[in-house]
């Protein structure tokens, strides 16, 4: 008879005690298979205990598999597959590369936002009214779309800000680049080729492959994008920044995007994806209009997010789809659901229609708009100044520095781990091999303090001083 001593001091209840004195036993082989356990009267009467007690316990191992019941023959021990691991499991080690890259006291991101002036207090309390306001009769509502009141306000922010009428229908929401990817490999047709900013986004690249979407780099020239580079290959797609980018920082200008238009315009199967990711951010001059507000025959899938105006974190993006493509995503694709949590959406649209987004952005805007002018202040009264030149200060988060005479761009990067600090080269951002090119530092300044800032240049003064002369 199974003999168990009970801890009657413990918290952990006497059924839930018993369930695992018997399942240690039979782990242990020391209850084998089939083996015919006490009756639930009879072990019951033997510890002292209710039937229902042992009854739970029973129940529970026979729950999970530990035993099984014979209608009026009682309970038995199932045989239990054991896992025969000749060697253990390990986890490949990325502490090294994490440490590598959490190692730096002076960071010049290019993905970051400034944590110190997130609106938190604000944001807590937009999500507590949305979740008790907004939401309720709600819950069990999947739109493939997304929130449709949160689709109304963005259609409303892209007319204020980006000069662009859009029908909220035509909106989807996302989290992110990596889901918009996928939608735009299922919506176009078979055997597409993309057209990819050279030097660009190097996720992009990934993100088609892996949807069995061929790639093709296309160089820049001073307008940005080089649509000659098209017409040699038979690209169907193009995937441009065209406000403002990455990591050029050059800023389309309108002839250029009236060009992407008419060669979009030449094929039925041709489209432009617009990625306006950091648009909200111009510190000179007024906004150049969106491509989409220029295109009136559906050519261009405009794709934005609010990771820069508000946080990564938020796992909120939208894309606006032209007619011929929304037809095809609810046709063939009307099974998908919206990735985003509906609590999130709510809180967005709430934090939008208050009118909060709006003094959120001026008030990062300016935030921003200090910090580069800071930034900027620190390298030209530093010897920096005198053997780089900034490019791309006029809008967005992130500059270049760009050497006027032969440094190696890998040692100007090396040079600066060295000391603390974390910059990035521009042949990181390269699909293609590239030579003779100037190096090039790309400084991202969104999340380093002012104070940080000093130290920073006063540290890559020192490493590259070598060169500074």
């Amino acid at each position: 008879m199974l003999t168990i001593y009970f801890d009657k001091q413990s918290k952990t209840p006497m059924y839930d005690q018993l369930y695992s004195y018997i399942k240690t036993l039979i782990l242990n082989d020391e209850l084998i298979a089939n083996t015919k356990m006490p009756s639930k009267r009879k072990l019951s009467g033997h510890l002292k205990i209710s039937v229902q007690t042992v009854e739970t316990a029973y129940s529970q191992l026979v729950a999970e598999g530990y035993l099984y019941s014979v209608p009026k023959s009682g309970y038995f021990v199932e045989k239990i597959v054991k896992l025969n691991l000749s060697k253990p499991i390990t986890v490949k080690d990325t502490s090294f590369s994490m440490q590598d890259e959490k190692s730096f006291k002076y960071d010049f991101q290019t993905n970051v936002v400034d944590q110190k002036n997130f609106p938190y207090l604000t944001w807590s309390k937009i999500e507590k009214m949305a979740t008790e306001e907004d939401i309720k009769g709600s819950l069990n509502k999947v739109d493939l779309m997304g929130y449709y009141p949160l689709r109304k306000e963005i259609s409303a922010y892209l007319y204020q800000y980006r000069g662009m009428t859009s029908n909220p229908e035509n909106i989807l929401i996302g989290s992110g680049t990596d889901y918009f990817i996928m939608i735009i490999a299922l919506l176009v047709k078979a055997n597409s080729q993309v057209g990819l900013e050279d030097p660009g986004y190097p996720k992009l690249e990934k993100l088609y492959k892996a949807y069995k979407v061929k790639t093709i780099p296309v160089l820049l020239d001073k307008s940005g994008f080089d649509i000659q580079n098209i017409f040699k290959e038979p690209v169907d797609i193009v995937h441009v920044t065209p406000s403002h980018q990455f990591p050029s920082g050059k800023v389309m200008p309108v002839a250029r995007r009236m060009e992407l238009l008419e060669w979009a315009n030449k094929k039925a199967s041709r489209f432009i994806v617009e990625d306006d990711y950091d648009s909200e951010f111009r510190f000179l001059g007024n906004p150049i209009p969106a491509v989409k507000s220029m295109d009136y025959s559906g050519k261009v899938i405009y794709m934005n997010s609010f990771t820069k105006s508000i946080a990564p974190s938020l796992r909120i993006s939208f894309m606006v789809l032209p007619d011929a493509l929304l037809e095809n995503l609810k046709t063939n694709y009307g099974f998908l659901t919206c990735p985003v949590s509906l609590f999130n959406q709510a809180s967005l649209q709430r934090f939008m229609n208050s009118g909060l987004f709006e003094r959120h952005l001026n008030r990062m805007k300016n935030i921003y708009k200090a910090k580069r002018d800071v930034l900027i202040g620190l390298i030209k009264n530093s010897k920096i100044g005198d053997y780089f030149q900034i490019i791309g200060s006029e809008a967005g988060l992130h500059f270049l520095l760009e050497a006027n005479n032969n440094i190696s761009e890998n040692e100007l990067v090396l040079l600066a781990k060295k000391n603390g600090v974390r910059v990035r080269g521009l042949e990181e951002y390269y699909l293609s091999p590239v030579t003779g090119a100037k190096a090039t530092i790309v400084l991202g300044y969104s999340s380093i303090s002012t104070d940080a800032m000093a130290e920073a240049i006063k540290r890559l003064e020192k490493a590259w001083d070598i060169y500074l002369h």
